[in-house]
């Protein structure tokens, strides 16, 4: 009587545990399913945002290159304008004269020698001439407009697009409108000033 009691209960027990057990494995599939759509959401999620950051990046490294280019193309220009402006030194030729003129009598001085009181057009020329001469007061053919009351070049006409002026200079006003290079750098001085003279002869 007892085993038969007790071979009941384990029938009982089995017969629950297997539909326990076949329950839960009828579930286990569709959580597993729900899981794996979820992490799969998150990763579309995440490469989303990868596809984001780095379309981010491609704009910036294309801007940049744009922006590499630009430069590159300065660098060129400014590179060929040294080189124009070199051959232009080159090729001019220059006439030291270490009497003393006053303006006027130099620029006479200078046209006699069919040539015009020195034109700085450039950092190039300005430095080549230095090199000559790094000392002492010579007359340039800068001359205050009368005017427009600006710095031009007697014998071009044209504007100082290249300057090299001493700090706060110039700074004489109407008693002062006509240029000296002294020591490399640029002063206004009276005219009638007597000092060395650069003249110049382009080809």
């Amino acid at each position: 009587m007892i085993y038969t009691v007790v071979l009941i209960i384990t029938l009982i027990g089995e017969s629950i545990g297997q539909t326990i057990y076949k329950d839960n494995g009828d579930d286990n599939p569709i959580n597993g399913l729900q899981f794996d759509i979820d992490i799969f959401h998150y990763r579309e999620l995440y490469l989303e945002d990868k596809i984001k950051s780095c379309n981010q990046e491609v704009k910036s490294l294309r801007d940049r290159d744009v922006q590499l280019q630009k430069q590159m193309k300065n660098l060129k220009d400014q590179n060929n304008l040294i080189r124009d402006q070199e051959r232009r030194v080159a090729n001019a030729q220059y006439c030291f004269m270490k009497s003393s003129f006053t303006w006027n009598a130099g620029k006479t001085k200078c046209q006699s020698l069919k040539s015009y009181l020195l034109e700085i057009n450039s950092e190039a020329e300005q430095n080549w001439l230095m090199d000559k001469v790094s000392t002492g007061k010579w007359w340039t053919g800068g001359i205050k407009h009368p005017q427009y009351d600006d710095w031009v070049w007697d014998h071009s006409g044209n504007d100082l697009t290249y300057r090299n002026w001493y700090p706060n200079q110039p700074n004489g006003g109407k008693s002062e409108e006509c240029m000296l290079s002294e020591d490399g750098s640029w002063h206004d001085y009276p005219c009638d000033f007597r000092f060395k003279i650069i003249c110049e002869r382009g080809m």
